[in-house]
């Protein structure tokens, strides 16, 4: 019995219970049909009868737009003020991967569409389908939505639950931005602009250098993780429906197709790199773990993303301007409350 006869037979159940188990398709069929049908046909029945009721699930999770690119402003605490603009990402040793700044006199609409159109020359004409990040602030929602059309913007539900408590938002990727030019925010903004790029141009040799010392075939934060996966599942037991199709019996039966990389957990096609499910029948099968891990998150790759520097900018002397002569912008309170330091408060409350 083929799996599109138990789709049309299991659908009607299917659409009462979208939850329900192979195993019990099996059951039902036995009880009801008289019919024995082996794992592998029950769980594709009930995935035609799935994609039948409500469209194909393995292909949404195709159409999921992997780059990830968070943005975020922070304020400029200098005599002059403004906002430091932030991109950040994440490389595939799961670090974060400072990618364009620009200083900037607010979170302006004008201002925000200006560094994102300097950042989709460079990624848009890669061909490049993103996702961005962010505190979905008013200007960044309007000009995302103009520029990059195509793209998702998500917002994190942890920030958004704090922006509901706290009226503030964040989110820990670009937090982790701005907790890294903390420090160099109070700079005048020549030393600003330059003390950020001393310190991104030791974070790419640092990063290289220790890269070049990795004996491993993946970026060692990811070999790790495959490592801890391969031991939870050494006791499972593995049958194979074909040479690519296998069935993986943990506390619930799931299926792992090679040829197509993909485990019903759908952690696989999430991620970019085999499940604990799909570590177990490759290793079962004699395969080589490495061919089935996306490129991304290899060490090559990661050196490569490493391999051009910034190069130094010796202190010379600096050329005339010509007539041209660039005054301070004129400063203007940040948005939300004032904050004050620990010694003006205590002032305070002694002359109450």
């Amino acid at each position: 019995m083929g799996s599109r006869l138990v789709s049309s037979i299991v659908k009607d159940k299917v659409r009462s219970n979208p939850l329900v188990r192979p195993i019990e398709l099996i059951t039902d069929l036995k009880e009801n049909y008289g019919l024995d049908i082996p794992y592998h046909v029950a769980w594709y029945g009930k995935e035609s009868a799935t994609k039948d009721l409500h469209g194909d699930e393995e292909l949404s999770y195709a159409h999921l737009p992997w780059s990830m690119l968070f943005i975020d402003g922070t304020f400029i605490t200098n005599k002059y003020k403004g906002t430091l603009l932030g991109a950040t990402a994440k490389n595939g040793n799961k670090e974060v991967f400072p990618f364009a700044f620009a200083i900037v006199s607010g979170e302006t609409v004008d201002n925000w569409r200006w560094f994102l159109q300097r950042i989709s020359e460079v990624l848009l004409d890669e061909g490049r389908q993103l996702t961005f990040i962010s505190d979905r602030h008013g200007a960044i929602i309007d000009v995302v939505r103009t520029i990059f059309s195509a793209s998702a913007h998500g917002f994190c539900l942890y920030h958004l639950k704090e922006n509901l408590k706290k009226k503030e938002v964040s989110n820990a990727l670009s937090e982790s931005f701005n907790s890294w030019v903390k420090d160099v925010r109070r700079l005048p903004i020549y030393e600003m602009i330059d003390t950020i790029r001393v310190k991104m141009m030791e974070m790419i040799s640092r990063r290289k250098l220790a890269s070049e010392k990795w004996c491993s075939v993946l970026c060692f934060v990811i070999e790790d993780e495959l490592k801890n996966l391969a031991a939870k599942g050494s006791h499972w037991r593995i049958c194979p429906a074909s040479e690519s199709i296998f069935e993986v019996h943990v506390d619930l039966s799931v299926m792992v197709n090679l040829d197509k990389r993909f485990c019903s957990c759908y952690q696989w096609k999430l991620l970019g790199f085999p499940c604990e499910h799909a570590i177990q029948v490759i290793q079962h099968s004699g395969l080589c773990l490495y061919n089935f891990v996306d490129e991304y998150y290899k060490a090559d790759f990661y050196r490569a993303t490493y391999a051009t520097p910034i190069f130094p900018i010796p202190d010379i002397e600096k050329p005339p301007a010509g007539d041209v002569f660039l005054l301070p912008p004129h400063t203007r309170k940040p948005p939300g409350r004032l904050q004050q330091s620990a010694s003006s408060q205590a002032v305070k409350l002694k002359g109450r």
